[in-house]
């Protein structure tokens, strides 16, 4: 019986050691053998690719990093600023000139990048709503002038009034402020209680 269980384990020592080379010698075969043209350029290809993608990757984490240090440098908008708003308003078929007083508007900043007016298009078109609305003059066009200074925007306003004035318009209406002033749009107002 012993004899037998030794020729048992010494074939299946032999067995394994055989199966442990024959595994070796296959993993050999494989990794020396040559890659097709096709084959190397696939890796090739998909080596480029990694590399392009690790690089958009860095590249997008920047400018993350980037976009998140300039708004920890932006000061949250408060009471005290304030910016000074006027708008025009004029047909380029009539002479009359439709100006509005200046009016400040509060809790309003101008974007850090571009120095523009937030919300812009929308106190110029709440000036053409009153337009059209009130006096019934449908072919306005508007603009919006502002300032943080309320000087600065006082010597724009009379120098658009000289210039008006100059080129041979005949009249020139300043609206009521009782009757007409800008206001800050709903989603501006709920933007900046968002920010602070």
């Amino acid at each position: 019986m012993n004899k037998m269980i030794r020729l048992f384990i010494t074939a299946f020592f032999l067995l394994a050691c055989s199966f442990d080379a024959f595994s070796q010698e296959e993993n050999y075969d494989i990794s020396q053998r040559k890659l097709s043209k096709a084959d190397r350029q696939m890796l090739k290809d998909s080596i480029n690719a990694r590399r392009k993608q690790m690089a958009l990757e860095k590249q997008a984490e920047k400018e993350f990093w980037k976009r998140e240090r300039a708004k920890s440098k932006i000061k949250p908008v408060s009471e005290e600023d304030v910016i000074y708003i006027f708008g025009v308003g004029t047909n380029f078929n009539d002479s009359t000139i439709y100006l509005t007083e200046i009016t400040p508007i509060q809790g309003l900043r101008l974007d850090p990048k571009t120095n523009f007016l937030p919300g812009r298009t929308d106190f110029s078109l709440q000036f053409r709503e009153y337009l059209e609305g009130q006096l019934g003059l449908v072919y306005e066009t508007t603009c919006v002038f502002y300032s943080v200074k309320r000087a600065k925007a006082q010597k724009y306003a009379y120098k658009l009034r000289r210039r008006y004035l100059d080129k041979g318009y005949k009249d020139l209406i300043v609206v009521d402020p009782q009757k007409f002033t800008f206001k800050l749009p709903e989603y501006l107002t709920n933007q900046l209680n968002s920010n602070q």
